[in-house]
């Protein structure tokens, strides 16, 4: 436990606990472990944030470390973070700073406390809980895109195919439609002018896909012009064609067959599944000369994975690599359409092409992070070689 705690951070109730006589402080069963917590638990919630900080978060994290003098751990922070909160004896921690919030741990302070002092904390206590409100809110609007890409990846599924997903229940219900009620739910604790949003589920939803498509687009235009043409194609196709839903159709089923046999040939993907599959019957067949073959959701799973060592098979993974090869089976139906397409068939394409957006987006800036930048570099040179 750590003696003498001084407040490092930028709690404000944490620096008026710490100045109560060591008297009141043993009445209260004030320790200077529940000061530390609520000072680094205050600190990390501003300093993350703080929306005039430009360094990236795990520069901020680092910083935090040092000035809390923390012990070190991983290379970002995080570790030490967590080391500290778990070190704290959370029963040392008084039972009315749980209470704070309540009339009746108020109360209590009241009975102890002069004028001043309870005056002092309760302002403190009013500040400290904007600030972790406000980043509460923050980290929800934050995680909304990935809400969405969650649930772009798992909407061509029937009931049926996303029952047979590992942990299910994650993928219960629309992500974004749960972050988008608890956001709602904590604006109402925050009064500041930027928590004002009046926009309905549906129109926030569109504004998302908005932006999230044309960073899909930017980043597959940097990966392949060629694989950038038929993504367009496909957008172009549904929008502008006679013949929208086969063009569209046509168009995906080639971007995802080029993207995934040009970052990894058959022998590799075989190989990769081999040593890190070799019981998912789904991932291999066999042809009818004998032929060893990687199925599609064979080639998805090693791309997903970057071709690198697999540790743990991730629910969000698998779920990616679901939608994606469930949109492809339906895109072969699809294709097929006459020029007659009804609505209800340009939406299905639509949903599909969301669903494989949302499966480049979760493999290149998650399943992608434990490779080195030679081993993307490497996958992004099969994919588009580059002319020396």
């Amino acid at each position: 436990m750590i003696q003498a705690y001084e407040p490092l951070g930028l709690s404000a109730l944490a620096g008026q606990l710490a100045e109560l006589p060591q008297g009141l402080r043993a009445t209260l069963d004030l320790t200077d472990a529940a000061i530390f917590l609520i000072d680094l638990s205050v600190t990390l919630a501003a300093v993350l944030t703080d929306q005039n900080d430009e360094r990236p978060w795990q520069d901020r994290l680092t910083a935090l470390v040092e000035e809390f003098s923390l012990p070190p751990g991983g290379d970002d922070g995080i570790e030490q973070l967590g080391a500290a909160i778990a070190s704290v004896d959370t029963d040392r921690i008084p039972l009315w700073i749980n209470e704070l919030g309540t009339s009746a741990g108020h109360e209590r302070l009241r009975l102890l406390l002069n004028e001043v002092q309870y005056d002092r904390l309760r302002l403190a206590l009013q500040n400290d809980l904007a600030t972790v409100v406000g980043a509460i809110r923050r980290a929800l609007q934050f995680g909304m895109p990935f809400a969405l890409t969650l649930d772009n990846s798992v909407a061509p599924l029937s009931p049926a195919q996303l029952s047979q997903l590992p942990q299910v229940k994650v993928f219960a219900g629309s992500a974004l439609a749960i972050l988008v009620e608890l956001h709602d739910d904590i604006a109402r604790l925050d009064p500041s002018p930027e928590a004002a949003d009046d926009r309905s589920l549906a129109e926030l939803t569109a504004e998302l896909q908005q932006r999230q498509s044309a960073g899909v687009r930017e980043m597959v235009l940097d990966l392949s012009a060629m694989l950038s043409r038929k993504l367009q194609g496909a957008r172009d196709a549904l929008a502008h064609s006679a013949d929208p839903v086969s063009q569209a159709a046509n168009s995906l089923i080639e971007f995802v067959d080029r993207l995934l046999r040009k970052a990894f040939d058959e022998q590799a993907v075989l190989a990769w599944i081999k040593q890190n599959c070799p019981s998912d019957t789904e991932l291999i067949y066999t042809t009818s000369s004998g032929t060893e073959r990687p199925s599609k959701r064979g080639e998805a799973m090693c791309f997903m994975y970057g071709g690198g060592p697999l540790r743990m098979r991730s629910p969000l993974h698998e779920a990616a690599v679901a939608g994606l090869i469930v949109a492809r089976t339906a895109l072969q139906r699809l294709k097929h359409a006459d020029e007659l397409s009804d609505g209800n068939e340009i939406e299905q394409v639509s949903i599909h092409l969301n669903a494989i957006e949302a499966y480049l987006l979760i493999a290149m800036k998650i399943g992608w992070l434990a490779l080195d930048e030679a081993e993307v570099t490497q996958i992004r040179e099969r994919i588009a070689p580059r002319a020396d």
